[in-house]
């Protein structure tokens, strides 16, 4: 997955449209193995590219984009609805 994702970031930023203001790291999120990284493009989003194990074929893409200038908690919801993510395949 990290060479796909190599090469996904770098067409991302190919057009020059986008901007990656944090570079990918390893993660683990609900316990699944992935990678984070952030784009600045029409706004700023937190991308997930998680597997369900190391040997998927497999991969999922989740970009957060919740944007909570007025400190409401949608945050606070997004990692509720992050920490309850289930990966099939």
């Amino acid at each position: 997955m990290d060479s796909w994702l190599n090469a996904y970031l770098k067409t991302l930023t190919a057009d020059g449209t986008s901007e990656i203001i944090e570079s990918k790291k390893a993660v683990r999120l609900t316990n699944y193995p992935g990678f984070t990284f952030s784009v600045r493009s029409l706004g700023i989003g937190k991308s997930y590219v998680l597997q369900k194990n190391a040997e998927s074929n497999y991969a999922v893409i989740i970009t957060q984009s919740v944007s909570d200038p007025q400190n409401v908690g949608y945050l606070k919801d997004v990692d509720q609805i992050l920490s309850i993510l289930e990966i099939l395949k």
